[in-house]
């Protein structure tokens, strides 16, 4: 909560407060590991905001990922406003932070 106080030279005393709410992603505890031929994986991010994004752009460390490139599949739907990358055929080259970020616009 930040709060805003104003004092006047006779004795008045304006004041405002606002929330600000700050959602942040939950990790998950590790699972058990297990191996599975012809597999894929999924990733969902949702944007809980009231604004709509213009679009999501997604990373593994530093490198930017692209649909069509490396069997990643990436998908964007501004009604539900929810991301998704799939990845088929992955392998322990894989492995690392994967990041989605969403923008407004043409803004990357």
């Amino acid at each position: 909560t930040y709060m805003c106080k104003f004092k006047y030279s006779d004795s008045e005393i304006y004041q405002s407060s606002v929330v600000v709410v700050v959602r942040l992603a939950s990790i998950v505890p590790e699972t058990k590991a297990y191996i599975s031929t012809n597999a894929g994986f999924s990733i969902t991010c949702t944007f809980a905001g009231g604004e709509t994004p213009g679009g999501v752009s997604w990373t593994r460390g530093e490198k930017a990922l692209e649909t069509g490139k490396e069997d990643y599949t990436l998908t964007y739907t501004t009604q539900t406003k929810k991301a998704e990358l799939s990845k088929t055929n992955p392998s322990s080259a894989d492995d690392g932070v994967y990041k989605c970020k969403f923008y407004d616009g043409d803004r990357r």
